[in-house]
């Protein structure tokens, strides 16, 4: 399957307000609406109100809409309720309620850091 890219995660919790400082300790940088970015992927993080501390959404990138069609006609296979668009695919995990949205994009390649010298004598 050319799923290439987890997204961005959607974390549900009692209180957004006060679970934000933690990824702020990390280094994320908050952005609108609940949004979290990193330096180098974005947005890649929201937290939004819930009862309950658990896992709203995974967003998923796949490389083009031939992939996105193919991961529709499986779910179909499987019985499981989607929304296809040209672009996207909305489901939810029949199990766990989790939403999933498969989009298309372009592989991200990361920054190239120069690895840290260990044992060099100044």
């Amino acid at each position: 399957m050319p799923l290439h890219r987890l997204a961005s995660v959607t974390i549900g919790v009692p209180h957004p307000e006060q679970t934000a400082p933690y990824y702020l300790h990390l280094g994320l940088t908050p952005d609108t609406d609940g949004w979290f970015a990193t330096r180098d992927g974005g947005r890649q993080l929201r937290i939004v109100p819930s009862p309950t501390r658990r896992l709203a959404e995974i967003h998923l990138e796949a490389h083009d809409e031939d992939d996105v069609r193919a991961l529709a006609g499986r779910l179909a296979r499987l019985g499981v309720a989607r929304t296809p668009r040209a672009r996207e695919l909305v489901t939810r995990d029949p199990v766990t309620r989790v939403a999933v949205r498969v989009t298309t994009g372009p592989p991200r390649t990361p920054p190239s850091v120069p690895p840290t010298p260990y044992n060099v004598t100044v």
